[in-house]
């Protein structure tokens, strides 16, 4: 079934298909580990790190919580899944479930956002039984980190849609050349929520613009303060939702808190800078933030990275660099061997790094220089080329990464190859990203004809030469 929303002067349509049946989630355990992964099928969520079905409903609540009613950073991250709905309201939206009828309830929304500004972005909540915009809706606090929300469930007990990063209705986004150039603008805050009634919840705008004078309230006897509105009946986060994979912010876009950064500095100890070892499978996106899975590692995560690899195969990684302290200039890399069973040996020629050196458009040898800035992260990407005879075992070396006036950092690199040969290096599956090594290929650079293809040749007539033929219509050409 689907209903119509009502918003922005339009008619938008909502799908009302169950959360049980239609949403694939992931989820992200509430321990902190940083790759246990969570799949849900048939209403199970299979743990693919643990390798056994946990039993959750796909109904159950969000395991992320908060220290106190004072203190609303998340602890732990939501899941997120994905759903379909109308294009018009944007690609990402919270999924509330309200448990018990009130006239208006609290919902916490933990949602690491990674875009600058989300207090100057709306936020719309639709009952998602009749599809309609909920209009007493307000959002009492708003936050990269977390979002809080108050609304009046119209439908009472039952589903509701929390859409944020809703894109204008700009016309102009599809005509040239804003099409070959696209930015999005998004709905700034607005409500239609009854005086009245933010009056009577205290979620009027004095309420949520301000900060009471703490001694017009007796501390003792007041568990209200500083934010009445956290007193409501407390919906419950099932879970945060994408339009698609392509749109979703999990992982490599959930951001770590500021407090989780801190802690991350404060185990770092004397590190210059943190390096970040992370799989092809998920591209580092932010160089403004890190991602929570990354703020949550240990130390020994930090110094190594293990992968399983096929002879012939052009093997991907990244390492991230995060320059929290200062500056890093002239960024330098370098790397050893990997020693492998029975002297066998990968050697440092047959690795790269591609940010730093390469073969330009032209066929020509090019080195760059890199610069970090204070706080922000670099990707580096690296490919390793496994030779065909490569014997399987397990190889290790180190990737070492250095910047002026700063103690070297390293990463331990430990490959295991199997016995299986990739005949096609990797570049029949894109996701493998094998493929970046013809950034620095010389095909074609030259007029020469690429193998396997041989030059044209004429037999029998030289071009241009007529007297085979002088009448022929193109002899008088």
């Amino acid at each position: 079934m689907q209903g119509l929303a009502r918003a922005r002067g339009k008619r938008f349509h909502i799908d009302q298909r169950r959360m049980d049946v239609t949403t694939t989630a992931i989820c992200l355990c509430s321990d902190d580990s940083a790759d246990l992964e969570c799949a849900s099928r048939s209403g199970q969520q299979v743990c693919r790190s643990a390798g056994e079905v946990t039993g959750a409903p796909m109904n159950s609540r969000s395991t992320v919580s908060y220290a106190s009613r004072y203190d609303r950073i998340p602890r732990g991250v939501a899941r997120y899944g994905f759903g379909e709905w109308d294009r018009a309201l944007g690609n990402h939206r919270a999924v509330i479930r309200v448990t018990a009828a009130a006239e208006a309830v609290y919902a916490y929304l933990p949602w690491r956002r990674r875009d600058a500004f989300p207090h100057a972005k709306h936020v719309m909540i639709v009952d998602a039984q009749s599809g309609n915009a909920v209009d007493n809706s307000v959002v009492a606090n708003c936050n990269r980190e977390y979002g809080e929300v108050v609304f009046q469930p119209t439908s009472g007990i039952g589903l509701y849609y929390a859409y944020y990063l809703i894109p204008t209705n700009d016309r102009s986004r599809w005509v040239w050349p804003r099409s070959s150039f696209p930015i999005t603008i998004y709905e700034s805050p607005r409500t239609a929520a009854s005086p009245v009634w933010r009056k009577k919840f205290h979620v009027s705008t004095d309420d949520i613009g301000s900060t009471p004078d703490p001694s017009k309230i007796p501390w003792q006897s007041s568990s209200s303060y500083p934010a009445p509105w956290r007193d409501l009946p407390e919906a419950e986060l099932v879970e945060f939702q994408s339009s698609g994979e392509w749109h979703s912010f999990y992982p490599m876009e959930i951001i770590a808190t500021l407090e989780e950064k801190h802690n991350l500095v404060n185990r770092s100890g004397a590190r210059p800078f943190i390096l970040f070892p992370e799989t092809r499978d998920h591209p580092i996106r932010m160089n403004k933030d890190i991602p929570h899975h990354w703020a949550v590692r240990k130390n020994e995560e930090l110094d190594q990275f293990e992968a399983t690899v096929q002879k012939n195969e052009y093997f991907v990684f990244q390492l991230g660099v995060y320059a929290f302290r200062e500056m890093l200039p002239n960024l330098k890399v370098t790397w050893s061997s990997l020693p492998g069973p029975g002297g066998a040996r990968i050697a440092a020629s047959a690795i790269t790094c591609f940010n730093l050196s390469g073969i330009n458009q032209h066929g020509r040898p090019f080195v760059k220089t890199l610069h970090v800035a204070q706080k922000e992260v670099q990707a580096l990407w690296f490919g390793v080329d496994i030779p065909k005879n490569a014997k399987p075992g397990h190889y290790e070396g180190t990737v070492t990464v250095a910047s002026q006036d700063t103690v070297p950092q390293s990463v331990v690199l430990r490959l295991q190859v199997v016995n299986k040969m990739m005949v096609d290096r990797g570049d029949g599956d894109s996701n493998r990203l094998s493929r970046l090594r013809w950034l620095n290929s010389k095909h074609a650079v030259d007029d020469l004809v690429c193998a396997p293809y041989t030059p044209v040749s004429v037999r029998g007539r030289i071009p241009g030469d007529n007297s085979a033929n002088p009448n022929a219509p193109w002899a008088a050409v």
